[in-house]
């Protein structure tokens, strides 16, 4: 089929005459008047009525006319996407994030990028101590995470904020009703399973962060459920400030008191490896709009 064709009747739609669309895509105006022609003898039917003054869509063009826009839009997109790609753009962009960051401080930026970059996917990934990895391995083009085990020299690292992690506990859990007020050593609650966070992915399963080494432990893979065991009074953990200060204002969690390891700062990082295998218009408007989120 003539996309040549298809774009001459729907400009024939929108500026109501064959004069006018000869006018707007820089053609004679019998062109246009051949084009259409070749279109209902394509199609097998009429597309205008011309019994009157100005061509009007028979009841068989209207039922067709958003599929033609569709067609038309569609191929006028592959045309826009090839040229994007052809000049060194970027397909797609790979964000892998820490699940402690608070990604409501970048959705602003996010939503510009994807505004900016409409032909390049962006693909986020969301865990816990996997983010080094997955730049290492080239999983992921930028990263958002802490830093842990791991060389930096190669990396570009930008603090973009710092969280507090609160060791918090349920109200209702028998160590905080009996003793709300004390502040407990490493050695008073070790019968108490702390509940940690471990990476999905195998290279990071040793990495521990927050962890008191002595203590039951109990791991899952991911914060919500972490939460749910902390609130069911099933043990104790570190959280980001972020998603318990609600339960706290509520006291629905009560911050645990610890000798050796009270309420701490924790900074997350912005990475990007220092000589990218690939690195496009895209990943570097990402970047710069990441950078320019800094808290």
């Amino acid at each position: 089929m003539n996309f040549d064709n298809l774009e001459s009747f729907l400009a024939v739609v929108q500026h109501g005459s064959f004069r006018k669309a000869a006018e707007k895509l820089n053609k004679a105006q019998p062109a246009i008047s051949y084009a259409i022609k070749n279109l209902e003898t394509e199609l097998g039917l009429d597309l205008f009525d011309r019994t009157h003054y100005k061509p009007e869509l028979t009841q068989a063009a209207q039922v067709l006319l958003e599929k033609i826009s569709q067609l038309v839009d569609q191929k006028n997109s592959l045309i826009d996407s090839a040229r994007y790609l052809a000049e060194g753009g970027d397909f797609q962009v790979r964000l892998s994030i820490t699940a402690l960051f608070p990604v409501h401080l970048i959705s602003a930026k996010l939503k510009q990028f994807t505004l900016e970059h409409t032909f390049t996917d962006l693909k986020i990934n969301v865990d816990v101590l996997s983010t080094l990895f997955r730049l290492k391995n080239d999983e992921a083009d930028i990263g958002i995470s802490e830093l842990l085990q791991w060389p930096y020299e190669k990396f570009d690292a930008i603090e973009l904020c710092k969280i507090k992690m609160i060791p918090v506990i349920s109200s209702n859990h028998p160590t905080y009703t009996e003793n709300p007020d004390k502040i407990f050593f490493d050695h008073e609650i070790k019968h108490i399973p702390q509940v940690v966070i471990q990476s999905t992915l195998p290279e990071a399963k040793d990495i521990n962060a927050g962890i008191l080494s002595e203590n039951l432990k109990w791991r899952v893979s991911d914060f919500k459920t972490k939460e749910t065991m902390i609130l069911e009074s099933l043990g104790w953990g570190f959280m980001p400030d972020h998603m318990v200060n609600q339960m706290l204002e509520t006291q629905k969690l009560k911050v645990l008191k610890l000798q050796t390891r009270p309420i701490y700062d924790y900074p997350l990082y912005v990475l990007k490896r220092k000589k990218p295998k690939k690195w496009g218009p895209s990943l570097e408007s990402l970047w710069s709009l990441l950078i320019q989120a800094k808290v």
